[in-house]
This record gives structure tokens, C-alpha cells and sequence, in this order.
């Protein structure tokens, strides 16, 4: 209970005391805004590499682009769950209704992985929001509070490499120039350095890499081919113009080949046969220290192979929970705040990512935690049998408030009894006393029914 001086302070604080403003200088965001991505790599001494070409990169290289999916998918693959931030009741549901809509019509979640693989490849995937009541107003502009995210578009972000001072993007393509205002865009960057507005490229990261890469495989090729097919000698003396022109026809069939005549010494010497695994280790290496990820993760496991995968693969999901936290619940909680602020509600709510890796035993646990908390609340009156097979299969659902529950039959309590064997069963001394003489009047009716059907069968056949 409240005193009379609690009262009074309450009093002054909520009306009385001058109220905190937020600080609207800009010394601060002045001196940690960093510049436009690329005019500060122009001064790296290297030469930056052009979209298109790190786009062909890209499609030359399976392995890096089994990196960028794997990691990318894993991030958004099982999704996530909203919960009250201070831990304690359900969020409303009209308010889960307007945001799982939105996530079914846009494709939320497909868009974000389509956004962060663009992101691997180029340094930065842009998702374009479309508003609601949003018409005739220029892309340069930023939408009202009352505007709300209706739909999502991926862009191409070959055409998007600069911003502007306000950090709006600029759009290029054939040749014209578009402003879209920061606030209708997700950005997602990857490699992001602070101080810098757009991210770096991860093919950028791998650049010399992707070229040993590809030397290394035009080398082992063509190892191959010296070792498989050999090379021809051939020496023709006194050779004429026109056996010349029919030698080479001849030995254009083969891969490897020299002619001359007889005055002219050709020594071939045989190449050293090397075994190009480390060299490819190596650089396996490198693409998986750029996704962040172990190595079998990216390659995948052989069968029978014993490693200490099971750890790796935990403290690789652990980085992922951390990405997702980090990087993408922000990006989440602004668009789900702008979408219930149209509504005129307020964002109440935290974002909690749905595991995307447990180990055998913890799945099996967790199972069975489900199993028993579906289990309590069906013979408890609070769900139904089709939403508790939804409470096994998702977690925790959102309840209808109103709905009205059947609690379940009680089962009958049958006492255990212990099996009788056969021999035992006809023996009257191990049967009780009333058990015995009921069983005797069946037999004795099933006498009667046998032998009058007997009869019958007998007249029948007479007859």
C-alpha cells in the first residue's frame, strides 16, 4: 500500500518534473557517419571489383555459392516466435494475426534469404517495402506512420553501390538516376565496417582465392591430360610445305604435340606428378573462413568419417543465433513496430529465433516435454485434440480465448491382473468360486446351441 509521500512524488515525477527531451544534436552521428563505400576503397591501393564481375565470379564458383545459400538459409530456415517483453502472458492476438498475414503475403522470410545471398555476392541485398495508402507519393519521400508495409520486392543490387549523405540509396539504371529514401528499403549488408554505409562483398573477401581456384583446376587438368594422353614427337625429315600443312592436320587430333625435322632436338621433360589436395584444402579454408563456418559444414560429412563434428556444428549454429540476434532482429522488430503503428497499436513484443540445430538427445528430450505438456493441458480442459497435435508440432500456438473445450472421457481404472496360463485357466481350484459357476452355465448354453444346430443340420440332410 501506498503512502502519502509514495503519492506525492508520484504526483511530482509524472506531471510536476520537467520531462527528459532526447537530444536532437548531430555533433555525435556527424563524426560516426563514415563514407560511401567504394571512395575509401579507391584509397586501398587496389582496384575494386564491378558488380557484374563479381556476379560471374560467383557463378564460377559452386562451392562459394553453396556457402552463401547453406549460410543463409540457416538463418531463416525455422524462423521465429514473438513473446511480451516482459516475459509473462501472450501476445495479442490480432496482433500475431496482422504480422503472420504480412509474412504469408510478402514472403518475409524467403525475401530476407534472397536479400542476404545477394549480400554474400555483391556486399549488400535491398528489399523494397511497398506501403498502404501510399499512392502518388515519390519513392525520394519517406511514407507517413499511418503508411503500413504491405508488400516486399528484392533488388537487384547491381544497380544499387552509392548512397547519399542521408544515407538514402541511389538507384542507377541505363544510364538514369533514382533516390529511394532509406526508410522504404531493408538493407541487408554483409561484412559490414564500422564507420562504412554498405557492406563489403564477401567474393571481395575471396578474391584471390577464387583465382588460385580456378588456376588450380586448369592445372590439375591439364596434368591429367599430359599424364593420360602423352605427347607425340614427331620428325619428318626433308619436310615440304605441303607435308607440313598435312602434319598438322594429323596431330591437331591429339592434345599434346610437336614436329620439326631432323636438325631441330626437342627435349619434352615429364611433369612432376603432385597430389593438388593440399592446395585445395587450403582454399577450402579460406571460403569457409569467410562464410564463418567449419569446413565440414561447408563440404559436408563423409559417411564413416569420425571427426569432431558435433561440436563443430554447435558453435557454428551458435554464430548463427548470434547473426540472427544481432543483425537481423532489428531489421525484423522495424518493419513488425511499423506494421502494428499503422494499426494504432504498440510494439510490445521481443523476437525469439526457433532453434535450428539440437543434438539427438536434446531433440528427444524436447519431444517429450512436448508430448507432456500437450498431454497436461488435454486432460486439463485447455486445449482440444487437434491443438494439442499443433502444440507437438509448433510449440507454443496462440489460443482461441472463447472457445469452449470437452474435457476427455475418463478412462475406466482396470486393475492389473496377473495372466493365467492355460493349464491353470482349467482348473477350478485356481478360479474363484462365482467366477467358476458362471462359466459353467456359458458352457452349458453353448452345449445347448451346438446340439440343437446339429439337429437341425441332420433333418436338413434327411430331408
Amino acid at each position: 500500500m501506498k503512502t502519502l509521500g509514495d503519492v506525492i512524488v508520484d504526483a511530482y515525477n509524472n506531471y510536476i518534473a520537467p520531462t527528459k527531451k532526447e537530444p536532437k544534436s548531430t555533433k555525435e552521428k556527424n563524426l560516426a557517419s563514415g563514407g560511401q563505400y567504394g571512395n575509401e576503397n579507391k584509397r586501398q591501393g587496389y582496384e575494386k571489383l564491378d558488380p557484374t564481375r563479381r556476379r560471374e565470379i560467383a557463378n564460377e564458383s559452386p562451392l562459394f555459392m553453396k556457402g552463401a545459400r547453406k549460410k543463409s538459409l540457416d538463418s531463416f530456415r525455422a524462423w521465429l516466435s514473438l513473446e511480451t517483453q516482459d516475459g509473462h502472458g501472450s501476445p495479442i492476438k490480432a496482433d500475431m494475426e496482422a504480422l503472420q498475414r504480412f509474412d504469408e503475403r510478402s514472403q518475409f522470410p524467403k525475401k530476407l534469404y534472397e536479400a542476404r545471398v545477394a549480400s554474400h555476392i555483391y556486399g549488400d541485398g535491398f528489399i523494397l517495402i511497398q506501403f498502404t495508402n501510399d499512392e502518388g507519393v515519390p519513392l525520394n519521400v519517406p511514407p507517413s506512420k499511418q503508411s503500413e508495409p504491405f508488400q516486399l520486392f528484392v533488388l537487384n543490387s547491381e544497380y544499387i553501390n552509392d548512397v547519399t549523405e542521408d544515407g538514402d540509396f541511389i538507384y542507377r539504371k541505363s544510364g538514369k538516376e533514382q533516390i529511394i529514401n532509406k526508410e522504404r528499403i531493408i538493407h541487408v549488408p554483409a561484412n559490414k565496417i564500422p564507420g562504412f554505409k554498405l557492406g563489403v562483398s564477401t567474393i571481395d573477401l575471396l578474391r584471390w582465392t577464387m583465382y588460385s581456384k580456378k588456376n588450380v583446376d586448369i592445372a590439375a587438368g591439364h596434368i591429367l591430360s599430359w599424364f593420360a594422353h602423352g605427347i607425340i614427337d614427331l620428325t619428318w625429315q626433308n619436310m615440304s610445305p605441303e607435308e607440313k600443312n598435312e602434319a598438322e592436320k594429323l596431330l591437331q587430333s591429339h592434345p599434346g604435340y610437336f614436329y620439326h625435322d631432323q636438325d631441330v632436338q626437342i627435349d619434352v621433360k615429364n611433369p612432376t606428378a603432385i597430389d593438388p589436395k593440399p592446395f585445395y584444402e587450403y582454399i577450402v579454408l579460406n571460403i569457409a573462413a569467410a562464410f564463418n563456418m567449419p569446413t565440414h559444414v561447408l563440404t559436408g560429412i563423409q559417411t564413416g568419417r569420425v571427426t569432431g563434428s558435433e561440436i563443430g556444428f554447435a558453435d557454428y549454429y551458435r554464430d548463427v543465433r548470434d547473426e540472427q540476434d544481432l543483425e537481423f532482429s532489428p531489421l525484423i522488430t522495424d518493419i513488425y513496430s511499423r506494421i502494428l503503428t499503422a494499426r494504432g497499436k504498440k510494439w510490445k513484443y521481443k523476437i525469439v529465433w526457433n532453434p535450428i540445430y539440437i543434438d539427438e538427445m536434446s531433440e528427444a528430450k524436447l519431444l517429450d516435454m512436448k508430448v507432456t505438456a500437450a498431454d497436461k493441458a488435454v486432460k486439463g480442459g485447455i486445449i482440444d485434440q487437434e491443438e494439442a497435435r499443433m502444440v507437438f508440432n509448433k510449440g507454443q500456438i496462440i489460443l482461441e480465448v472463447d472457445k469452449k473445450i470437452k474435457p476427455p472421457m475418463p478412462k475406466p481404472d482396470i486393475p492389473n491382473r496377473e495372466p493365467v496360463s492355460p493349464e491353470r485357466s482349467t482348473k477350478k481350484k485356481d478360479t474363484p468360486v462365482e467366477n467358476q459357476a458362471m462359466i459353467d452355465r456359458w458352457k452349458e448354453y453353448r452345449k445347448k446351441e451346438i446340439d440343437e444346430f446339429e439337429e437341425t443340420v441332420d433333418d436338413n440332410s434327411k430331408n
